[in-house]
């Protein structure tokens, strides 16, 4: 990474971005759940993802989407989930 200079020639450190597509599990860490129930809102289509070969990803604009979202689904409404 580069640092950049400010309109007023001071130096501004570099900064980190997170990538416009994230892995599952780095998208679930920055939701703040666990990695499996990713995968399960990935799988029943709560959580957009794109795959790209054979690696799944999720764009960082789904994952603010859903973080700004009012609701969040709950355990027993994702499909195939075994609650019991």
């Amino acid at each position: 990474m580069t640092t950049s200079k400010t309109p007023g020639g001071l130096t501004r450190p570099p900064r980190k971005e997170t990538p416009l597509l994230l892995p599952v599990p780095e998208a679930a860490r920055l939701l703040g759940v666990g990695a499996t129930f990713a995968w399960e809102l990935v799988h029943s289509g709560q959580l957009p993802s794109v795959r790209l070969g054979r690696r799944v990803l999720v764009p960082r604009a789904a994952l603010e989407q859903v973080a700004a979202s009012a609701t969040w689904p709950r355990a027993t409404e994702i499909e195939g989930r075994n609650t019991g």
